[in-house]
């Protein structure tokens, strides 16, 4: 799984790192409640399970977002995930790709992320050696319940 590191650190750390840059409209005011252009970018790389190290920030004055990645192929399957393009590298970077992250993007990716991840849950069920019939219909909160008890008992 991705680990998120501090923007200052990651810079230090992966120098010719890998970027995808999230472009949007600068003057686009995100309503009061909802999670920032950043928050649900680092949702989005948490939910894909991505390898190695990442960091991201938002650079509104430039209108974009940018997200860094140690690895190329978490760079290229986050950029698979939100249909990004390859664009001409400036210099310091492994790889660069960019795309739109108008409202249409936001809200797809916020939906996305809503969606239950249930075959996620059965991993972790089967990575602890419990036994989950196919049969078995099991809700969501048994399934997070279970978990719970077993990283309890694992500690």
């Amino acid at each position: 799984m991705a680990t998120s590191v501090n923007v200052f650190d990651f810079a230090e750390k992966y120098p010719n790192a890998h970027l995808v840059l999230a472009e949007y409209d600068s003057e686009e005011v995100i309503p009061e409640g909802e999670p920032t252009r950043l928050q649900v970018l680092m949702r989005l790389v948490n939910a894909l399970d991505l390898p190695g190290e990442y960091s991201g920030m938002d650079k509104r004055a430039d209108g974009a977002v940018r997200l860094y990645f140690a690895k190329k192929r978490a760079a290229r399957k986050f950029g698979g995930a939100v249909l990004a393009k390859p664009m001409l590298r400036e210099p310091g970077w492994a790889s660069q790709a960019a795309f739109a992250f108008d409202q249409t993007a936001r809200k797809n990716i916020t939906a996305s992320l809503r969606t239950p991840r249930i075959h996620r849950w059965a991993a972790r069920l089967a990575a602890m050696n419990m036994r989950l019939r196919p049969t078995v219909t099991r809700s969501g909160r048994d399934i997070l319940e279970a978990i719970r008890g077993e990283l309890v008992h694992a500690e």
